[in-house]
């Protein structure tokens, strides 16, 4: 068997930081980019899920971090964090246009009462499913038994 490349060393710490990063980087784009979808489409744009976890998958695939529970769990925070900040900043847009507020200003002044009564009817069944969808791409995406392997020789 030829191999294709050096063997990755999963307690490198370079490559971890880097994955952290890309996702720290990536989250309030990912944010702002699926709030915006939501002023332009109807609310929620629950879609906007499965490019989250497009975006957790690449990133970490990127920086080769080791497949297994940690990657999963960090895909999954990080899926977790930007539904609810992009939601929390949706419902902010939404509100605080009725009072001239730009989203920024708006979020930080929205409670969690009004959070829940504009956002709880965009939690239907559909919406619930994209981000079960989403849930089930991170998984799968980043599950211990999806290996790579290298080409064998002929």
């Amino acid at each position: 068997m030829i191999k294709t490349h050096a063997p990755a060393t999963p307690w490198t710490r370079w490559p971890r930081l880097l994955g952290l990063a890309g996702l720290l980087v990536g989250l309030p784009l990912l944010m702002a980019t699926w709030a915006g979808l939501t002023r332009l489409t109807a609310p929620p744009a629950a879609w906007m899920c499965l490019a989250v976890a497009v975006h957790a998958g690449l990133v970490l695939d990127l920086v080769d971090w080791p497949r297994g529970g940690p990657r999963t769990l960090l895909a999954f925070g990080f899926l977790l964090a930007c539904v609810a900040g992009s939601l929390w900043l949706s419902v902010a847009g939404l509100v605080g246009s009725a009072f001239g507020l730009d989203p920024w200003a708006s979020a930080l002044r929205l409670g969690p009462t009004l959070f829940v009564a504009v956002a709880e009817p965009w939690l239907n069944p559909a919406n619930l499913a994209w981000f079960a969808a989403a849930v089930a791409l991170g998984l799968g995406w980043h599950a211990r038994w999806r290996t790579r392997r290298a080409p064998e020789a002929a």
